[in-house]
């Protein structure tokens, strides 16, 4: 399946990378904010910090990945 892309010089921008690397960056933002929510004075009435911080924590790692997904699919290696 072809990917939409846009040529810049020489190197198409592929969509899907440069959507998953916006994506990682929400979910990192978002998970880093509920781990340290607490540290920051923001509490929550629900869910309960431990498992705010759990859902953080793991959204967090989910963001990373997926910048580094759209980074592989950004610098392909070469053949």
């Amino acid at each position: 399946m072809n990917q939409p892309s846009f040529k810049k010089g020489k190197k198409k921008i592929s969509i899907r990378a440069l959507f998953d690397w916006i994506m990682g960056v929400i979910y990192f933002a978002v998970g880093l904010f509920l781990v340290v929510a607490d540290y920051l004075g923001i509490k929550f009435h629900f869910p309960p910090r431990e498992v705010a911080v759990i859902f953080g924590a793991l959204a967090a790692l989910y963001g990373l990945f997926r910048c580094y997904r759209g980074y592989v699919s950004f610098y392909p290696e070469e053949e």
